[in-house]
C-alpha cells in the first residue's frame, strides 16, 4: 500500500513538472483580431518541363497561399505554404506548355523587404517565373526571369515597391467564437470480450459495450469534467455498428448538455490486399446524404452557422475534384454541412480550403516521428493555421477558415499485426503537454484530442487500469488554462 502511495505522489509530481517545463499554464490566447492588414503577391509559373517547382525559403511573412489559376492539358498543380508547382499527369513528357498562377498574402512588415525562390525542374527544359504586386486589377512588376537546362536555380524578388502603397484592410469574421475542446471517439466496442484481445495494453477501469447509455452517460461525465466540450464520433456508413450506436450518442448528449460532431471514416472500403481504400465519389455522396438527412435535426449534433459538423478522416487520400462534386451535388439538394478537411503531411496542400471549412490532422504522427520532435510539430502547426485562418483575405469571403490542431497522449500499436508505425512513448504525461504547447501556440478555434477512446492504437484518454484519470487531469488543466486566456500576449 505505501509503495502504491509513492508511486502515485511521483506520478502525480512528474505530470505537475510536465505541466511547468511545456507551458499549458502560460499557453497564448487566441488573436481575435477582425481587420487583417497584408499585401498581396502574384507569381506565374510556366513551363515546357515535364514538371516545374517553385519553392519559398522562409514562409515566416507568408499570411496563405492560393491557387488562382492553371492553364494546359490534363496538368497536376497545387500549392503550400513553401511549394508551388504544376506538370503533367503522365509520366511521360510531351514538351507541351503549362502554367499555374497563385497568390499570397503577405504581412505588411514583409514589404520593402525580398523573398528566396529556389526553381526546379524535372526535365531540362525551359520555365518562366513572373512575380507582381497585385491590388485589384492592377498588377507592378517585381521580377521576371528565364530558366532553362537541368541546374537548379537561386533567386530573390525585391519587395520594395509594395511599400509605396497602403497594405490591403479586409474584415474577417470567425466562423465560431467559443474556444471548445473536442476528442474523438469510438462507439466500435460491441462486446465485453473486446477488451480481452492480446493487442491491448491496458484496460478501461469500467469495461463496456459502445450501445449501453449508461456508459455513454459515464464518458460524457468525465469529459465534462475534463474540459471536454464534444465527442467526434467514428462514423462507418448507413447502418454499421456506429451508425446504430451514433442515435444512441446524440440523445444521451442532448439530455446531458454535451456536443457531438461526426468523423466520418473516409477509408470505407479495402483492397484485395486488406488495405484501406477511400470511397468512391458516389458512395461518398450516399453516405453523406444519409448521414445528414438522417441526423441534421438532432439537437446535440453541432452546428456552425447553421450547419452540422463534420469531420473528415483522410480526406487527402480523396481527389479535391470529387469533394467539389459530392459538397456541391449535396448543397443542390439543401443538404450542406461544416466540413473540416485532414492533412497529412508537414506542408499540407491548401486548394482544399476552396472547398472545406477548416483544416485538422489526426495523428501527430503525420507530422513527428519522435517525441523528441515536439518543436517541429509546434512549428507546423504554427505555419498551417496562419495558411487556414486567412485563406479567405484572398478568397474574398468575410469568414475565417477553422484550424483545429490535435494532441495526443502518445502512440503505440505495436501489437497490431502488420504494423511498423513509430512509437510515441507517453513520458508520463509529458509528450501530451507538449503537444499541447503546440497546438495552443499556433492559436486554434479548436483543439482535437486524439482520442478518448482508440484503445488498439495506445492514444486513449479515457481512465484506464494503467493509468487512472491522470490523463483527464492534465487535459482539465491545459483546457482552462486555454480557455481562462492565462498567459495570452501582452499580458
Amino acid at each position: 500500500m505505501r509503495q502504491d502511495l509513492l508511486r502515485w505522489i511521483v506520478v502525480i509530481l512528474i505530470a505537475a513538472l510536465a505541466l511547468t517545463l511545456y507551458g499549458c499554464a502560460g499557453s497564448p490566447q487566441r488573436i481575435n483580431t477582425s481587420t487583417v492588414e497584408f499585401y498581396r503577391l502574384r507569381v506565374r509559373l510556366k513551363t515546357t518541363s515535364q514538371g516545374a517547382m517553385l519553392t519559398l525559403d522562409d514562409t515566416g511573412s507568408v499570411l496563405s497561399g492560393r491557387l488562382v489559376e492553371s492553364g494546359g492539358n490534363d496538368v497536376r498543380k497545387g500549392i503550400t505554404m513553401r511549394n508551388v508547382w504544376v506538370g503533367e499527369k503522365e509520366s511521360a513528357g510531351t514538351g507541351s506548355g503549362k502554367s499555374v498562377t497563385v497568390e499570397y498574402a503577405l504581412k505588411p512588415e514583409a514589404a520593402n523587404g525580398t523573398l528566396q525562390f529556389h526553381l526546379k525542374q524535372r526535365t531540362p527544359d525551359w520555365s518562366s517565373v513572373s512575380v507582381y504586386g497585385a491590388r485589384g486589377s492592377t498588377l507592378t512588376p517585381l521580377r521576371r526571369l528565364e530558366h532553362s537546362g537541368g541546374d537548379p536555380l537561386d533567386f530573390s524578388v525585391s519587395l520594395e515597391p509594395l511599400g509605396k502603397a497602403q497594405p490591403e484592410a479586409v474584415h474577417l469574421e470567425d466562423e465560431t467564437s467559443d474556444k471548445m475542446v473536442w476528442a474523438f471517439y469510438y462507439p466500435w466496442y460491441g462486446s465485453l470480450e473486446d477488451w480481452g484481445q492480446g493487442i491491448l495494453q491496458d484496460r478501461p477501469e469500467e469495461l463496456y459495450v459502445s450501445n449501453e447509455r449508461d456508459a455513454i452517460k459515464r464518458h460524457i461525465a468525465e469529459a465534462k469534467e475534463a474540459g471536454i466540450d464534444g465527442f467526434l464520433s467514428s462514423w462507418w456508413g448507413p447502418r454499421s455498428y456506429t451508425d446504430e450506436n451514433l442515435k444512441t450518442l446524440l440523445d444521451v448528449a442532448d439530455r446531458n448538455d454535451f456536443q457531438v460532431g461526426i468523423n466520418f471514416e473516409t477509408l470505407g472500403s479495402k483492397d484485395a490486399d486488406g488495405k484501406d481504400q477511400p470511397l468512391e465519389e458516389n458512395e461518398l455522396y450516399r453516405w453523406l446524404r444519409y448521414l445528414i438527412s438522417t441526423y441534421q435535426d438532432y439537437p446535440a449534433w453541432t452546428k456552425v452557422n447553421g450547419k452540422p459538423l463534420i469531420v473528415l478522416w483522410a480526406s487527402n487520400t480523396v481527389p479535391t475534384e470529387s469533394w467539389k462534386n459530392v459538397i456541391e451535388r449535396l448543397r443542390s439538394e439543401n443538404l450542406d454541412a461544416t466540413y473540416i478537411g485532414h492533412f497529412g503531411e508537414e506542408d499540407p496542400g491548401l486548394t482544399v480550403l476552396d472547398i472545406f471549412d477548416g483544416l485538422h490532422t489526426y495523428n501527430v504522427l503525420n507530422v513527428i516521428s519522435s517525441v523528441d520532435d515536439t518543436e517541429k510539430l509546434r512549428n507546423v502547426y504554427e505555419t498551417t493555421g496562419r495558411a487556414v485562418q486567412n485563406y479567405n483575405l484572398l478568397t474574398g469571403s468575410p469568414k475565417r477558415k477553422i484550424w483545429a490542431p490535435t494532441v495526443m497522449p502518445g502512440y503505440d500499436d505495436h501489437l497490431i499485426p502488420d504494423r511498423t508505425t513509430p512509437v510515441l512513448d507517453r513520458r508520463d504525461g509529458a509528450f501530451y503537454s507538449a503537444c499541447w504547447d503546440a497546438a495552443l501556440a499556433s492559436y486554434p478555434d479548436w483543439v482535437f484530442i486524439t482520442s478518448w477512446n482508440e484503445w488498439w492504437e495506445h492514444t486513449y484518454i479515457e481512465p484506464s487500469e494503467g493509468y487512472g484519470d491522470r490523463y483527464l487531469e492534465l487535459t482539465r488543466q491545459c483546457s482552462e488554462s486555454w480557455k481562462d486566456g492565462k498567459g495570452s500576449p501582452g499580458e
